[in-house]
């Protein structure tokens, strides 16, 4: 195996290092969004979906109390004649069945916020190792390509002949990124 590389364009690994920056940049953007869309999920369920539902089941309690207080009355006041009250039995049952709605509600965002960040544990989990690439070994490799171009083109300022045969350097920045075979 040779310990040479033939280089054909310099601008070729500049090319390659836009394309590796680019894609850091969206990667991170993507990362951060959806990290920033998850944790709004789960606060606004909690600080406000869960307190707006707490708030319409005590205002349907209150409802539901009245309804059954009024039911009381007219059947205390028409003692003497049996009313059936009908008006008031349906008032109450429907106050019954919202108050039950909002406690269904609230039961229901409880679990979704335990669900929502069971899976946002998840996927941390899951993209840590694309969090990492992103985070640290891409910059490194925009580094490395930065070496590379600059003993590349340090070479050719050495050798104006235009012959862009590089021998691999010790960091192996060039070359065909293996050493020599016995």
């Amino acid at each position: 195996m040779s310990n040479q590389a033939r280089v054909n364009s310099i601008d070729a690994i500049r090319d390659v290092r836009a394309a590796v920056i680019v894609f850091n940049e969206r990667a991170q953007s993507a990362l951060g969004e959806v990290n920033s869309e998850a944790q709004k999920t789960i606060m606004r369920l909690r600080l406000e979906a869960g307190p707006r539902w707490a708030k319409r089941l005590r205002e349907r309690q209150d409802a539901w109390v009245a309804a059954r207080s009024e039911l009381i009355r007219k059947q205390a006041s028409f003692s003497t004649d049996n009313p059936t009250c009908v008006e008031q039995r349906k008032a109450v049952d429907k106050a019954k069945a919202a108050v039950e709605e909002a406690q269904h509600k609230i039961e229901r965002i409880k679990r979704l916020i335990t669900e929502l960040e069971r899976q946002y544990t998840l996927y941390k989990g899951h993209v840590a190792g694309l969090s990492e690439q992103v985070s640290r070994s891409l910059p490194l490799a925009v580094a490395r390509l930065d070496r590379m171009t600059d003993a590349l083109e340090a070479y050719r300022s050495v050798n104006p002949t235009g012959d862009a045969s590089v021998s691999e350097g010790a960091d192996g920045a060039a070359g065909d990124g293996g050493g020599s075979e016995s």
